[in-house]
């Protein structure tokens, strides 16, 4: 998904309450950079999120306030 301004984000998962942001990372590790690309959505549009980065890690991890790394595995075994 892209914004006017050309920031993009993976996905969104829109629940009727809340927009989920997602990023896809196909890398075992993580870091809070990782989660600059829905920081910076949100600056935007504030009503959206939160965020979560999916990656090929095994740990759960808080990359920021407003976004957290699952492992892939969490969600698909």
């Amino acid at each position: 998904m892209r914004s006017h301004d050309q920031l993009e984000i993976d996905g969104v998962i829109d629940t009727g309450r809340k927009k989920w942001l997602i990023e896809v990372k196909s890398g075992r590790t993580v870091t809070a950079d990782d989660a600059a690309p829905i920081e910076r959505w949100l600056s935007l549009k504030p009503d959206h999120g939160p965020g979560v980065v999916l990656y090929g890690g095994g740990e759960y991890r808080i990359l920021s306030r407003n976004v957290r790394a699952i492992p892939v595995s969490a969600l698909f075994g």
